[in-house]
Parts: C-alpha cells; sequence; structure tokens
C-alpha cells in the first residue's frame, strides 16, 4: 500500500508533528509512505531542509500556489 500524505509545513504543533511521526513509523510497518510538504516555513528553513528523511520531500511553494497540483503529480 502507497500513502502520501500532504501537509503545507511540517512547522506547527498539531497535525505537522502526526504527519512527521506517522512518516518515521509507518515504513517500520510495511507501509511505503512518503511525507510531502508545500513549504518548510521561514523559520526553520535551514534546519529543516538539511533533516529532512529520505521520504519527506518539500515542494518550495507557497500554500495557495496553483504549482502545488504539477508538483504533487511528479
Amino acid at each position: 500500500m502507497k500513502v502520501i500524505q500532504v501537509i503545507t509545513s511540517p512547522i506547527g504543533g498539531g497535525a505537522e508533528v502526526l504527519v512527521r511521526e506517522l512518516g518515521t513509523r509507518l515504513p517500520s510497518l510495511g507501509v511505503d509512505c512518503d511525507v510531502v510538504y508545500f513549504n518548510l516555513g521561514s523559520k526553520a528553513f535551514g534546519f529543516l531542509s538539511a533533516n529532512l528523511n529520505s521520504n519527506e520531500h518539500c515542494l518550495y511553494n507557497g500554500s495557495r500556489s496553483f504549482a502545488n497540483v504539477f508538483g504533487l503529480h511528479n
């Protein structure tokens, strides 16, 4: 099974934390899981871009950018 979680940014404390946690735990259960962020947030851009897991991807667009539709397609 393939699971793709899409969220605007990993910065925050609610759903953002859950998405990152699921992104690390689901593969250990045999689920093919990817996490896609529209952007990394301005506060932690340098820190997070260096610390993304192999199954985490960033589109580096604003959350309202129409380019995200095409980024998700790839």
